[in-house]
């Protein structure tokens, strides 16, 4: 078996971190907001193979893991009542993810993988197949229409998606790209920030707010990501990159279950006053709800993964071919 790369797990370990600081609306959101969702497209993308049954897995990884989410939290506000009925409200062909808002990237990459894999199949030269990516997404950028499924957010995003194949492709995404490449990277990403900072402005891929020119949507997340992947301390084998990277290994599971009661546990600290000022009970509560929820997340994802291991490993009952009688199972017999 291929082993993993680190590198990318602990890539995808700092984006869903970076997902959970960002939804908290903590400091730097803005930066976080350039990057954050389409390093998940980029990485993703990564990694796409044209096979028979893609799209039967990509089904499965993404749409599933939605559904089962979806109905687990709707069960529990559906037990809880009252205030917590509220999201149940929310859910509608336009905003399927109303129960668990994040989860709309499940959906919007399974839209994306489902293109892409038509583009592939169609055009067989990869620049071309870079270009027609983009031509899909400008064109959704710039025609403002509401479509069901999140499907305008999955084109608009689709370059991303088709960047990831086609720098790894070119062997782009490796460690050593040159320092002019990323000095232009740096100013970029500088450029955009600025740009956020001067206008208050925050990209948000979900509530399609975009900026006017789609260079600093595109640039600027692309310029985070390249920087990004040419960190040589996220490919060395420390502890901080191993505990980084199980988080990215599980972001899917974190994904799902930090949000729904963040704000609730973030009010309820705030009002316990655990500091003496205001200011200080405001930053404090901020960064104690990010600790509980990304620790809390985390070990939910790590129980979670190791029952999904259990159930399939566990061994299916044998018969014995003379008595035609079910033999005790190590299951049974504890």
């Amino acid at each position: 078996m291929k082993e993993r790369d680190l590198r990318i797990d602990v890539l995808k370990g700092i984006g869903i971190i970076c997902v959970v600081w960002a939804h908290l609306r903590g400091y730097f959101d803005m930066e976080i907001y350039i990057f954050h969702m389409p390093i998940f497209f980029f990485l993703s993308g990564m990694f796409f193979h044209n096979r028979k049954d893609f799209l039967i897995k990509r089904f499965r990884s993404l749409i599933v893991p939605f559904l089962l989410y979806t109905l687990l939290f709707s069960l529990l506000f559906y037990l809880q009542g009252g205030a917590w009925m509220k999201p149940l409200h929310r859910f509608t062909l336009w905003y399927p993810a109303g129960i668990v808002g994040p989860l709309w990237f499940l959906i919007a990459l399974f839209n994306i993988s489902v293109v892409y894999y038509l583009l592939d199949c169609l055009i067989k030269r990869d620049l071309w197949l870079l270009l027609s990516a983009f031509a899909i997404g400008l064109l959704f950028y710039y025609y403002d229409v509401d479509l069901p499924f999140y499907l305008r957010q999955s084109c608009y995003a689709l370059p991303f998606y088709a960047l990831g194949r086609f720098m790894r492709g070119r062997k782009y995404t490796d460690m050593g790209m040159s320092g002019r490449v990323l000095s232009v990277a740096a100013v970029v990403f500088a450029v955009t920030v600025a740009y956020c900072r001067i206008n208050n402005f925050r990209f948000d891929i979900l509530c399609a707010y975009l900026p006017s020119n789609a260079l600093l949507f595109y640039g600027g997340a692309t310029s985070a990501i390249l920087l990004l992947l040419n960190i040589k301390y996220f490919s060395v084998n420390t502890l901080s990159c191993r505990i980084l990277s199980s988080f990215g290994r599980h972001s899917l599971a974190i994904m799902a279950l930090h949000m729904p009661y963040m704000f609730f546990l973030r009010r309820q600290i705030f009002r316990l006053h655990l500091f003496e000022s205001p200011v200080a009970n405001t930053v404090g509560t901020f960064f104690l709800t990010f600790i509980i929820i990304i620790a809390g997340s985390y070990l939910l994802a790590l129980l979670i993964d190791a029952a999904v291991r259990w159930l399939r490993q566990t061994p299916t009952r044998k018969f014995s071919p003379c008595m035609r009688l079910p033999l005790p199972t190590r299951r049974s017999i504890r």
